[in-house]
């Protein structure tokens, strides 16, 4: 297991996610989608079908967040396109952006892949994730 003044950091990052915390669009109070983005990711790359070292807006990831999605029964999920962007500001989530790119908040999913080179999480936090014990209490702490 990695050190726990690592995991307690990385512990407190996915407690603090910066999200959206409108009540009139969001029943508990918070918007769900980098939870649910991280969750994904973490059950895709439990399964071997991602590499947290370049993440990609693919086909799995798509589909696992739409079944995530589906299973919180909001009217409508939120476009996988918003966190994928606005996760940089959390402290382990690496965007390289395409030169000559001002980074800026894309309005679709292609328009993420034309400004977004490769998207990457902090070795740290791979570490962790890769540890089963550490990855269960990352993911319990997504949704506390």
């Amino acid at each position: 297991m990695v050190e726990k003044n690592t995991s307690n950091r990385n512990i407190d990052i996915f407690q603090d996610l910066n999200m959206d915390k409108n009540r009139k669009r969001y029943t508990a109070g918070k918007a769900p989608d980098k939870p649910v983005l991280l969750l994904s990711i973490i059950v895709l790359y439990k399964n071997d079908r991602i590499d947290l070292r370049h993440i990609e807006s693919n086909l799995d990831l798509r589909e696992t967040w739409s079944e995530f999605w589906e299973c919180l029964e909001y009217e409508s999920k939120g476009p996988i396109y918003l966190p994928f962007y606005h996760m940089r500001s959390d402290g382990f989530w690496n965007i390289e952006f395409s030169q000559d790119i001002t980074p800026h908040q894309p309005k679709s999913l292609r328009s993420l892949n034309e400004i977004v080179e490769e998207v990457s999480l902090d070795e740290e936090l791979i570490e962790l994730i890769d540890d089963k014990d550490s990855r269960e209490v990352l993911v319990n702490a997504l949704f506390i």
